[in-house]
């Protein structure tokens, strides 16, 4: 958990797997432990990092394409050269009691035609 400013108030960040990407997850680490020496370690590593990345960033990372007239919106971020994630922030609470949880729900690669516009988060 992190925590910093977003909105005007402390904000507590929370990162979460959705459920239905926790298949997801165990595949993708299963794919890495098969091509790569040590590749369950890279894997829990590579995660460790994609949440800590999260959270330092409350979400709002530069990179992140934020899907048009979704809500909450979808980001979908390129986490490596092989794997985007996508995921949605939710924000509860005011002022100092303010939270954020960012839910990662898919992790692999992205659609060729996500049938939805996006645009670059900045």
């Amino acid at each position: 958990m992190g925590a910093g400013r977003a909105g005007g108030g402390a904000v507590r960040t929370k990162i979460v797997y959705h459920e239905s990407v926790r298949n997801q997850v165990r595949e993708w680490i299963r794919r890495l432990s098969a091509t790569e020496p040590g590749g369950e370690l890279i894997a829990t590593i590579a995660l460790n990092e994609l949440k800590t990345h999260l959270a330092e960033h409350h979400g709002e990372i530069p990179e992140a394409e934020k899907v048009q007239n979704l809500s909450p919106p979808i980001f979908w971020w390129q986490f490596t050269s092989e794997t985007w994630i996508s995921y949605v922030i939710i924000d509860s609470g005011r002022w100092l009691w303010k939270k954020r949880r960012i839910v990662i729900i898919s992790l692999g690669e992205r659609p060729e035609d996500p049938g939805y516009s996006v645009v670059p988060h900045a």
